[in-house]
């Protein structure tokens, strides 16, 4: 695709003359800009015509291989320029370590929780998945917990205010930030888990519904960030499931609606009550108006603020 090729291109040299740009790509000058007009009023691609030609505008941070490796000397990675889906490449491999990263800088079929399609910029996310295998499969319970509280903790540590929305969502501002996707294969064998994240760093495209983006809140160390992360969800794998004992009070910190009446959205209609946190399972613990607590399990479920007025869904 000529999509992809000119990603190639940037993420090899971020400024390019159009003359040898467009005979790198096989095409002519007219078609590249086309081609570029479309990514940039798409919000995927945003580049700067100078006397020189054509740059990304702003330069971002690129995937560093090098970097990352000595950063992560125990996780196997697989980086790619363009990818289909991380957790895809991950699922294609045979037998692959624990600890096993893929990462890319663009993804043309990303995948979000309930089936929906998450697009991003060029380098305008993170977009990382992990790879685990645990012997026996009731292991695995609660790993999408663990794996956000890991997640929004890095971040936190490294100055973000980020709160948690059930079951794995990554909030800023009240907007959502990024999400999380747990891929599971159980076998003879136990339980391979194959982990997605994506986390904005700059503006979505194309998204009708509230988001944020980390460079709202401030500068953004993409390679040192995305390291943080690799260590920190290889060090949770391990540690999961021991540490799901941790859980319910590590989530208390950092719940977005913790105390606060919630409706939840499912196959059977909508559950109103307040937000009592997560049991150790992971379950959204919910008191109805006589004083019960009734346990939910995450799956085709939306969780809202009964105050939200539902214009869509995105969660």
């Amino acid at each position: 695709m000529p999509e992809t090729r000119l990603f190639e291109a940037f993420a090899a040299q971020p400024a390019w003359a159009e003359s040898e740009l467009a005979q790198h790509l096989a095409t002519t000058p007219a078609a590249l800009r086309m081609l570029l007009a479309d990514l940039h009023a798409r919000g995927i691609l945003h580049v700067a015509e100078s006397a020189d030609g054509w740059r990304l505008n702003p330069p971002p941070e690129l995937l560093d291989a090098a970097y990352l490796r000595a950063a992560c000397p125990q996780a196997p990675i697989y980086l790619d320029v363009v990818t289909d889906s991380t957790n895809s490449v991950l699922a294609r491999l045979h037998s692959p370590a624990n600890g096993t990263i893929a990462l890319a800088e663009y993804q043309s079929a990303g995948r979000g929780r309930r089936g929906r399609h998450w697009q991003s910029p060029f380098a305008g996310q993170i977009i990382l998945s992990h790879y685990w295998h645990y012997p026996e499969p009731a292991a695995a319970a609660a790993l999408s917990i663990g794996l956000g509280l890991t997640a929004a903790e890095a971040l936190l540590q490294a100055g973000f205010p980020v709160r948690l929305k059930w079951p794995n969502d990554l909030y800023l501002d009240g907007r959502k930030l990024g999400g999380i996707l747990v891929e599971t294969h159980t076998g003879a064998q136990g339980i391979a888990t194959i982990a997605g994240i994506g986390i904005n760093l700059q503006p979505l495209p194309g998204i009708n519904q509230p988001h944020a983006a980390l460079s709202e809140a401030g500068p953004i160390a993409r390679n040192a960030l995305t390291a943080a992360l690799i260590n920190a969800w290889r060090a949770a794998c391990a540690a999961h499931p021991a540490a799901r004992t941790d859980y319910p009070a590590r989530w208390r910190e950092l719940d977005l609606y913790y105390g606060q009446s919630v409706c939840l959205s499912h196959a059977q209609g909508s559950s109103r009550g307040i937000n009592c946190g997560i049991d150790a399972a992971g379950q959204l613990l919910l008191e109805d108006t006589d004083g019960n607590i009734h346990p939910w399990a995450a799956g085709d479920i939306s969780l809202r603020p009964v105050s939200f007025h539902n214009t869509g869904d995105n969660s």
